[in-house]
């Protein structure tokens, strides 16, 4: 009689099926996420066809979205939000968006490690 009860739980089980893990996702800064600290920033260099391009005081800015990864690497960069400029300088956007990529960060912290998160990133323009 022992012997069905020591095979009921499962001391003799079958091989279970590797279940893959799911991906990991950037967290948010906030709660107990702490936010990462810049390290070295990249300058944006402005293309010289974009210097004649004007905008309005109230739409000076660009926002991006980067992710910030565990080693402090900025890995992608979304524009959330871009000023209307006249003329058009698609250039200008690509400019902030190669600098951005190249900036350095101390790792954000979960609980002591470190960890990727999502970084919203605004930039003013200079009124010209």
């Amino acid at each position: 009689m022992l012997l069905p009860t020591i095979f009921a739980f499962g001391f003799f089980q079958a091989a279970q099926p590797a279940v893959p893990s799911p991906p990991v996702t950037p967290y948010s800064v906030g709660g107990a996420v702490r936010a990462p600290r810049l390290i070295r920033r990249i300058k944006v260099t402005e293309p010289k066809r974009c210097s004649t391009s004007r905008f309005r005081l109230d739409d000076g800015a660009f926002m991006f979205r980067a992710t910030v990864a565990e080693n402090g690497d900025v890995t992608e960069v979304k524009t959330l939000k871009a000023p209307r400029l006249k003329p058009a300088c698609p250039d200008l956007e690509q400019a902030y968006r190669r600098a951005i990529v190249q900036w350095k960060y101390e790792p954000a912290k979960l609980h002591g490690r470190p960890v990727s998160v999502y970084l919203k990133i605004t930039s003013l323009l200079e009124p010209r």
